[in-house]
């Protein structure tokens, strides 16, 4: 019946006739009344079996697939008082995950022996070194995180190099050049 029903629908709504649709309306509280009369006759079905057999699991398995209500975290007891709203149950588990995880003091971590490498000097960024990086970018190249095509870098290079040059000084200052995304040229 459902399937004869959306044939109906279609029909109708290709031809745009009032008589389709009303064929299609009338067909359409037939079958609505056939599934409702079939779903009660299910149900009485498995009220009837677990009456005669003296069980209910399929009964219990029917109510079940029919809830639809998700009661999310159940009622937390705290010091003997249950606690039903969401603000405490989120203070009462997360005082349960603090009391699980310890806190190491990491004052005292050892050292790893083998050789040590001495720290990198200080970066100083020259205009020839920008404006060399610029100029030998690859235009086939996608963009990087800051969407600026390679083709215009590479165009603006002549015009752009002194104001890259500063920005990307500033940055090592500031110890952020390994972190930028322009240090990607």
């Amino acid at each position: 019946m459902c399937k004869k029903k959306q044939r109906l629908f279609n029909k109708a709504k290709r031809t745009k006739r009032a008589q389709h649709w009303e064929q299609y309306k009338s067909f359409k509280k037939d079958t609505l009344k056939a599934i409702r009369k079939r779903r009660w006759s299910y149900i009485n079905d498995v009220l009837q079996l677990g009456l005669d057999k003296g069980d209910t699991k399929p009964f219990w398995r029917y109510v079940r697939a029919q809830r639809q209500d998700n009661a999310g975290v159940a009622p937390l007891l705290d010091n003997g008082v249950l606690h039903t709203d969401s603000l405490s149950k989120a203070c009462i588990l997360n005082k349960q995950f603090i009391s699980v995880f310890t806190h190491e003091d990491d004052g005292d971590i050892p050292r790893l022996q083998g050789l040590r490498y001495p720290n990198v000097a200080d970066l100083h960024i020259s205009t020839e070194g920008v404006e060399k990086l610029l100029c030998n970018l690859n235009v086939s190249k996608a963009s990087g995180p800051d969407q600026i095509p390679c083709r215009l870098l590479k165009g603006l290079a002549g015009e752009i190099f002194p104001i890259l040059k500063e920005i990307l000084n500033n940055l090592c200052v500031m110890g952020l050049s390994t972190q930028s995304g322009i240090m990607r040229m």
